[in-house]
């Protein structure tokens, strides 16, 4: 693990990772495209955040970019992320938030983007975000953003995203087999990751 993962267990009173939380650290010393499947209140947060860490820690200059169906949910990862990594610049980019705010935030290059989809394509066609800029994409609970009919968002994230330069991970309380099919159809690379057993699943489409 990573010195600000553990820094930050050790003030949480935690002595251990959680069954997912390990099995994503174990996973993604191999695999750079994951779909972490994980019950809700399993500690999947902090389990797609172990790479978000690592990758910050090795490369500096290295951004990632989050996708969150609400946002509730982008600012409790913005939170996260600032407690773990407290001289990392991250700002939420959401809707309901005076636009020109994030417009200036945008403008200090935050290492780390936390955003929900209308105001992420907002962004993205105005020029003012970038995909390929990033070099991870986190895309949380996968199965309620495509519930919202975003596959096209999605999409043309991970095209814009390839996978020999960019990381991915996708992450949700459950995977439906239409989600299953259009991540597999969009990234065969995804390596799946499931809770219920605890065990190492198989890799998608094989």
């Amino acid at each position: 693990l990573p010195t600000p993962i553990k820094t930050w267990l050790e003030k949480q009173s935690f002595n251990e990772l959680l069954p997912i939380q390990d099995l994503v650290n174990r996973c993604s010393l191999e695999e750079k495209q994951l779909i972490i499947s994980s019950p809700t209140g399993s500690g999947k947060t902090l389990a797609f955040l172990i790479p978000v860490v690592k990758k910050i820690s090795s490369s500096p200059k290295s951004r990632v970019l989050i996708l969150s169906p609400s946002p509730e949910l982008a600012m409790q990862n913005i939170k996260v992320i600032r407690a773990i990594l407290p001289e990392t610049k991250a700002t939420a980019v959401i809707g309901g938030v005076n636009i020109d705010r994030q417009k200036d935030q945008l403008k200090k290059r935050p290492q780390v983007i936390s955003a929900t989809p209308g105001r992420l394509r907002d962004f993205i066609l105005r020029g003012l975000i970038k995909p390929k800029d990033f070099d991870l994409l986190i895309i949380d609970e996968i199965d309620a953003l495509l519930r919202e009919g975003i596959e096209n968002l999605v999409a043309d994230l991970l095209q814009n995203m390839p996978v020999e330069e960019h990381e991915c991970i996708v992450a949700s309380a459950t995977v439906t087999n239409k989600t299953e099919e259009l991540l597999t159809y969009w990234r065969p690379e995804f390596f799946l990751i499931e809770n219920e057993t605890f065990l190492l699943a198989i890799t998608l489409g094989k």
